[in-house]
């Protein structure tokens, strides 16, 4: 099967409650190649901002030059706090949505391999840089992103036969008592040459978190390409509230700097989750 059918008979039906990719008449199923199962789900977030159209079309023609960009109006799983500003200030309608999210577990298991740490600050990491996109000849843009740079704390993620090919970026990750503001922590990652630190501390009560769902699109080694349903079903969410800064001068953290609101939260964990991967 070749790179192009498949991408045109991949059609993403995440608004209409489909959690993988979804054959068209004259297309061949799809079945993933490897499944992550992820099980006690640690504390995860996103940081849910609004990219420049320009700035956007150039990282989502780097994952592929037929994926279009989804404006934020046209955008429907929008975070509310990005379409309260865009509700606001209609100049930002056309902007891009975009994410970076953390997803943290206490084992990831591939095939009949489970990967884990006993230290619990330092159980197996995964995260993404999503931007909004579509493919051109496609309607639905639920939840469907152009990944630019996937990441992990852990590359025994990828040991196994089926993910070869599956790039993922090493960073460094630091968690803990916030020296500063006492009853606050910090976490802090780097991603390429963008140093995300976020300061603060749990807000509210904790509710039963809703389910996350992503279907991601991003390439690999050796010219290959991917896709990524990723499922996750928390236990418990929760706001929080502090400080976030960014540092850095790569296309990363020029993104997060000139988005006009960056939205961290609410944080989830419990519960498992899966990601199926698709490639060719």
């Amino acid at each position: 099967m070749t790179r192009s059918s498949v991408i045109t008979g991949m059609v993403i039906l995440v608004c209409c409650g489909s959690s993988r990719p979804v054959r068209l008449e004259g297309q061949s199923a799809t079945e993933p190649v490897a499944q992550w199962n992820l099980a006690g789900l640690r504390l995860g977030f996103c940081i849910d901002f609004l990219m420049d159209s320009t700035a956007a079309i150039k990282q989502v023609r780097k994952v592929d030059e037929s994926y279009l960009v989804v404006p934020a109006s046209q955008y429907a799983t929008l975070n509310p706090a990005l379409g309260a500003l865009v509700g606001r200030r209609p100049e930002f309608a056309s902007w891009i949505p975009a994410s970076v999210c953390i997803i943290t577990a206490d084992t990831v298991t591939v095939g009949d391999r489970t990967v884990t740490d006993d230290d619990p600050e330092k159980r197996p990491m995964v995260g993404f840089w999503g931007i909004a996109a579509k493919p051109a000849d496609q309607p639905y843009a639920d939840s469907v992103m152009a990944v630019p740079v996937m990441f992990t704390n852990n590359r025994d993620v990828t040991k196994n036969s089926s993910l070869k090919k599956l790039k993922l970026d090493k960073v460094k990750e630091d968690r803990g008592d916030s020296q500063d503001t006492p009853g606050d922590r910090f976490y802090q990652v780097r991603v390429k040459k963008t140093d995300i630190h976020w300061t603060g501390h749990m807000a509210g009560t904790p509710t039963a978190a809703e389910p996350r769902r992503w279907t991601l699109m991003f390439k690999g080694h050796r010219g290959s390409f991917w896709m990524a349903n990723v499922r996750l079903q928390p236990g418990e969410q929760q706001f929080v509230v502090g400080s976030l800064r960014i540092q850095g001068n790569d296309d990363l953290a020029k993104a997060l700097k000139g988005s006009p609101i960056r939205m961290q939260g609410p944080a989830f964990w419990g519960g498992v989750g899966t990601v199926e991967f698709y490639s060719w």
